[in-house]
């Protein structure tokens, strides 16, 4: 399933698409605000709308369709916003706007009379919170006609940690309860939780991505299945316990040892087919784990069962027989494979 971010970028990435296909208005006016308003419909916070969805489809259009100084197919003309030059901006532009009611101004003469009627920019720039700007007509006009160096400063404003609040977070009822039952007991500010958040979640992160750089191949078949041990009442765990290489490592050898098994067994009522739950049964891991694995592996497995006319079938051999009992995965693969 695709994350909020992920839409958005993907619906954006369509109408630059659509975009280079056209140039009538009509097309162009469909293809934003049809896109416009499914976004809009998975929102609900208007200054979140305005971040993450009016700036960056603004900015997209503004790259693939840079301003001109000459007349050009799917452009408008317009000399709106203070010390601007007359131009031509490209009418995704003109659509790609939180005032919705101008999406009714359509063609040249209609954008003609809408400027017309406009008051005049201030001469002094004034400062407001984007959501709020993007209510009035007269800062609409200067939003519309921005060039992409404009909304990149917005989009860099800094937000100091130490003044921020929980509801900027933007997190769903009940982890924001969550957090601030966490804030009330660690007795420590927005900021500083916040911090000491992510460095715990770096190094998390940090450790993790130092596993997947070891070699596992060197660690003995002991210690990657006896990963837990209870020693006076208390269970402890050695560092493979959570390694995120460790079922991979503890199939192969699976693999190889019921092969090994297979190979010195005189008696096809002997010999056990490789499977997801033989598997399983010999390493401890999850079986999806397990079965995601094997599928790497498949050609080796089917030809190992294919040789000794192995079938899923033939590993039921009563409650009395259980793979585990039969096959010692530390004894006969002790080692890594290379």
């Amino acid at each position: 399933m695709s994350t909020v971010t992920e839409t958005i970028a993907e619906t954006i990435n369509d109408v630059i698409a659509k975009l280079q296909t056209v140039t009538d208005e009509e097309s162009i006016k469909e293809i934003v605000t049809s896109a416009w308003l499914k976004l809009k419909a998975g929102i609900n916070s208007d200054s979140t709308f305005v971040r993450k969805v009016r700036a960056p489809l603004r900015k997209a259009i503004v790259e693939n369709f840079p301003t001109t100084e000459s007349a050009k197919p799917g452009y408008y003309q317009t000399e709106a916003g203070k010390n601007k030059n007359s131009r031509w901006e490209h009418l995704g532009l003109w659509y790609a706007t939180t005032n919705e009611n101008r999406w009714n101004v359509v063609g040249d003469e209609a954008r003609a009379q809408y400027y017309s009627n406009l008051p005049p920019l201030p001469q002094t720039k004034q400062i407001e919170p984007v959501d709020q700007a993007e209510q009035t007509e007269q800062t609409e006009q200067a939003e519309q006609v921005e060039q992409v160096e404009l909304v990149d400063q917005a989009e860099l404003t800094t937000i100091k940690l130490e003044d921020m609040t929980l509801n900027q977070l933007e997190f769903d009822v009940e982890t924001q309860q969550v957090l601030a039952d966490a804030l009330v007991h660690s007795g420590m500010s927005l900021a500083d939780f916040i911090k000491q958040a992510c460095k715990v979640y770096a190094k998390t992160l940090e450790g993790k991505a130092k596993q997947y750089e070891d070699d596992l191949t060197t660690v003995s078949t002991e210690e990657l299945v006896n990963v837990s041990q209870e020693v006076a009442g208390k269970e402890i765990r050695n560092k493979y316990f959570t390694h995120p290489k460790r079922a991979e490592e503890l199939t192969k050898r699976a693999i190889a040892a019921i092969q090994q098994h297979n190979t010195n067994a005189t008696e096809k009522t002997q010999r056990w087919c490789i499977t997801q739950t033989a598997v399983q049964a010999l390493t401890g891991s999850r079986p999806k784990t397990v079965g995601e694995i094997l599928a790497r592996f498949k050609t080796m497995v089917d030809d190992h069962n294919q040789k000794y006319e192995l079938k899923p079938y033939d590993n039921r051999k009563g409650n009395d027989r259980k793979i585990e009992h039969e096959i010692n995965l530390i004894t006969l693969v002790p080692n890594g494979l290379s």
